[in-house]
């Protein structure tokens, strides 16, 4: 059992206490991640969770205590925009950190990412900032039998100390009473109301990977879903968890996003830069091998322009990540970078990513330009977090959902190459669309 009382009763009287203050402490994991998530249905709005293959680990923020949220998103399209990182560097220098327990690693940092530009002008995303970053009032870690907390406090408000304390810790009473945490409320599909447009879009795609126009596309699909109850992040994390899959949920204002099977794309840990370019996927079960593009004339493309960024030669190699019964296979780019501003700013090297969307990309872009009116929001754009060390990952979001109360967006790709065939495609999208809606029918 946890001793919560050693924490309630911690005494700060011979701390400095400064305006922005960071407290750490460690509990035992006698809870799951959705009890605790729903603990803060009050807080609907400033809530997020990001669990990922990489870490084995989920990230909870609750409460936006500070945010960057900006309506461009000139920091993932300039290499030389720095406006979040030199924001953030002016944070950090004011907080002061007091441990109750040592944390096996740095938590405290921003957590966000950026979208394609446009949110403002999308229905879907009008919620959502081009830029958005925030730092959680309660930041928890689920790590194996450990849950790591921190607790930003940014003192704005006239009151003792002592107060905003017992406020802010005040979930520990909540964590071992059953009667306070229960599952928000189920949620059922009624219908889907969205026309399926998309379908000639397919046609047109296949005729000119037919002609030899296009080697390879990917196609998003749109579909609207009216469900009878509001959505709900605590039941949809607990159908995530009991089913094993990784994915990330950032919530704004009235609106959620959720992306399934985020795909790792900058891991800079201890002056080690890491870039993914995902390029091929194989079948585990029928030794099926796809290579996406040109791979190597790709590969040569990225390395020559981060080379020339940083002054530096890059090595690439080849990893691979299982997800479901594919793996995933990309080539990394890796170098030391000591500059950990430059080395984060490498993600305006990797986005926007064409690479996912289509090749050749100049005649994929024309395809999008005459066929498409998406607004894409976060949908192949990176998510992920930078911490006070300066250590950064992001991730790259696939198959999504935004829902704003009872009104789902569904966002799902479709990938068309050559020997495709049209109904073999609306099968293959109809079963990806039939997967995802099993967050709300359960």
């Amino acid at each position: 059992m946890n001793d919560y009382q050693k924490i309630i009763d911690y005494d700060f009287s011979d701390t400095v206490l400064d305006d922005k203050l960071v407290v750490k402490f460690k509990l035992k994991k006698t809870f799951t991640e959705d009890q605790f998530i729903s603990l803060f249905t009050p807080k609907k709005g400033e809530r997020f969770i990001i669990r990922t293959p990489d870490t084995k680990s989920s990230i909870i923020g609750i409460g936006y205590e500070a945010t960057w949220l900006l309506d461009s998103n000139d920091f993932l399209t300039s290499f030389d925009n720095s406006s979040v990182l030199s924001g953030f560097e002016e944070l950090k220098a004011q907080v002061s950190v007091i441990e109750i327990d040592e944390h096996d690693c740095e938590y405290f940092g921003i957590y966000g990412g950026i979208s394609d530009g446009n949110n403002k002008n999308s229905q879907e995303w009008v919620d959502f900032s081009d830029t958005s970053f925030v730092v959680p009032g309660i930041l928890a870690v689920f790590k194996g039998d450990d849950v790591y907390i921190t607790l930003f406090f940014n003192m704005k408000e006239e009151k003792e100390f002592s107060e905003l304390w017992a406020e802010r810790i005040s979930f520990l009473n909540k964590l071992d009473d059953k009667n306070e945490i229960s599952s928000e409320p189920q949620i059922n599909v009624v219908r889907e109301i969205y026309p399926e447009l998309w379908q000639e879009n397919i046609r047109k795609a296949l005729l000119q990977i037919e002609k030899e126009e296009l080697k390879r596309i990917v196609l998003s699909r749109k579909n609207l879903i009216l469900l009878e109850n509001n959505t709900s992040l605590g039941a949809i994390t607990k159908y995530l968890l009991s089913k094993n899959r990784y994915f990330i949920a950032f919530e704004s204002k009235k609106s959620l996003f959720i992306t399934t099977n985020p795909l790792i794309s900058l891991d800079y840990t201890d002056n080690d830069l890491k870039a993914h370019l995902y390029l091929k996927k194989e079948n585990l079960f029928n030794n099926d091998y796809s290579v996406m593009f040109d791979e190597e004339e790709i590969i040569n493309e990225y390395r020559e322009d981060f080379e020339s960024h940083y002054n530096t030669d890059f090595k690439v190699y080849d990893d691979k990540t299982l997800m479901g019964k594919k793996l995933d296979v990309f080539s990394v780019l890796n170098s030391k970078v000591e500059d950990s501003q430059q080395a984060i700013k490498a993600l305006s090297l990797l986005y926007p990513m064409p690479i996912i969307k289509g090749y050749p990309e100049s005649v994929a872009k024309k395809f999008f330009d005459e066929n498409y009116n998406v607004g894409y929001g976060f949908w192949y754009s990176p998510f992920g977090y930078i911490t006070n060390d300066l250590d950064a990952k992001f991730y790259t979001c696939g198959n999504m959902m935004v829902a704003q109360n009872n009104m789902i967006t569904l966002f799902t790709s479709i990938l068309l190459s050559k020997d495709e065939k049209y109904d073999e495609v609306i099968e293959k999208s109809n079963k990806i669309v039939s997967s995802s809606l099993k967050l709300f029918d359960h």
